[in-house]
């Protein structure tokens, strides 16, 4: 390969120049840093800021106990205002049904989408993996899923973006696409589910 100025060749292979970036591809040379971020490996740098990260979640609901002809007895509303730790995004996908099954309020399944953009900006400004994190980014807007729009694909969408597009971000388009066809979140949001033989629905 050619070698050319890192800062341009990083506008078009990552989120942009960062001095590590700059320095890595001054140290390895155009080919071998290009072929570094082809295999990357399982640490991308950012496994601590993302366990570290908080998104604070605010949202009132009525309360079931709630009485007015006593309404001492209990509030009326029940209050949840903490920051919680988008690490959740790592947890399997069962654990995220639960919001679905206990039918917990619309902030709690939206919490999702939030945590996964948390970690996605995190993972573009700090991640090592550059050129991995610009394909991730790639294939979400090409194979992309209503997670504002259907509280389930929101639920969904942590394993979508860590066990289908991220894990296959720099595989075979044959098994990215197969991956994605059998994902919940994409299952979802095709009407999988009411799908039927005959007319297309």
């Amino acid at each position: 390969m050619i070698e050319i100025d890192p800062r341009l060749l990083l506008t078009k292979l990552a989120f942009g120049p960062s001095t590590r970036d700059v320095e890595d591809i001054a140290r390895l040379g155009t080919d071998r840093w290009v072929d570094e971020q082809l295999r990357p490996t399982a640490d991308d740098g950012c496994g601590e800021r993302i366990a570290a990260a908080r998104w604070r979640l605010k949202y009132r609901v009525p309360n079931p106990a709630f009485d007015a002809s006593a309404p001492d007895k209990a509030p009326q509303f029940i209050e949840t205002d903490e920051d919680r730790g988008v690490a959740a995004v790592n947890r399997p996908i069962e654990e995220h049904w639960q919001v679905i099954e206990k039918n917990l309020p619309g902030p709690e399944r939206t919490f999702f989408r939030q945590a996964v953009s948390v970690a996605t900006l995190l993972r573009a400004v700090h991640g090592r993996w550059q050129l991995r994190e610009l394909l991730v980014d790639f294939w979400h807007n090409h194979f992309n899923v209503n997670a504002a729009g259907e509280a389930l694909v929101a639920v969904s969408l942590p394993s979508y973006d860590r066990d289908v597009i991220r894990a296959h971000a720099l595989a075979n388009f044959r098994t990215l696409l197969e991956a994605v066809g059998r994902s919940a979140a994409m299952q979802i949001y095709l009407n999988n589910r009411s799908s039927r033989g005959g007319a297309a629905n």
